[in-house]
């Protein structure tokens, strides 16, 4: 995954990407998770999904004929998740004294069972979930999982834009793209947010991509 990002990125010749390969190499992108457990939450997760939104996007572009730059395409479906770069950390906080009660409650009234492995903060709080929503779908599981913890909470999209412009010269298509990448999911003024994909067919292609990817990752794990 690595050598197919970069050599895709340097197809774009754009200025200063090399700095900015650097940089993707010296931080986690290549080994951190798209997500503490919604998709791709496992290591090379946020690379695996960088390369399958650029995939879907360029299907897009091709499939709908719009014509967008393929340099946009490569920046935008590749770097539009540059925000989770150092943010996933693995959840090794032991339970709080609240979520051991509170287990130990449901074990006591016969509606638990004792929970299998370390009780970190994270599985207590799957486990609760769990037993709250009805004990529907798989139990949770002891195990190394991810805790969101970002150092400089700018703002998905725009936490991205910042990072790659810190390196590389951004049109002004992809400024609004990977700002509005989540689409109505984002936290944003929803005028803008429209206006912005009536202007540029690559903001709501960038979105779409995503969804996309992210499903057919939750549905197809195993090729994710």
């Amino acid at each position: 995954m690595k050598e197919f990002i970069e050599e895709t990125l340097l197809k774009t010749g754009r200025p200063a990407i090399e700095p900015l390969l650097d940089y993707l190499e010296d931080s986690d992108f290549y080994n951190a998770p798209a997500s503490t457990k919604y998709h791709n939450s496992y290591p090379g997760g946020l690379a695996k999904h960088s390369i399958s939104v650029y995939r879907e996007l360029s299907h897009l572009n091709e499939y709908l004929d719009l014509n967008i730059n393929k340099d946009s395409i490569i920046i935008c479906g590749l770097l539009h998740d540059l925000c989770k770069i150092g943010v996933y950390k693995i959840d090794e906080e032991d339970a709080t004294n609240a979520q051991v009660k509170y287990l130990t409650s449901l074990i006591r009234k016969g509606d638990g069972v004792v929970p299998e492995g370390e009780l970190t903060k994270q599985f207590a709080s799957d486990l609760i979930g769990w037993y709250k929503g009805g004990m529907q779908g798989e139990k949770p599981t002891a195990g190394k999982t991810y805790v969101y913890d970002d150092d400089f909470p700018f703002g998905h999209g725009e936490k991205s834009v910042v990072i790659a412009q810190r390196f590389i010269f951004l049109e002004d298509n992809e400024l609004l793209a990977i700002r509005y990448h989540m689409g109505m999911y984002g936290n944003h003024d929803d005028r803008n947010y429209h206006k912005a994909k009536d202007m540029y067919p690559l903001v709501e292609m960038l979105h779409l991509a995503d969804r996309l990817a992210t499903l057919k990752e939750n549905i197809y794990p195993e090729e994710a």
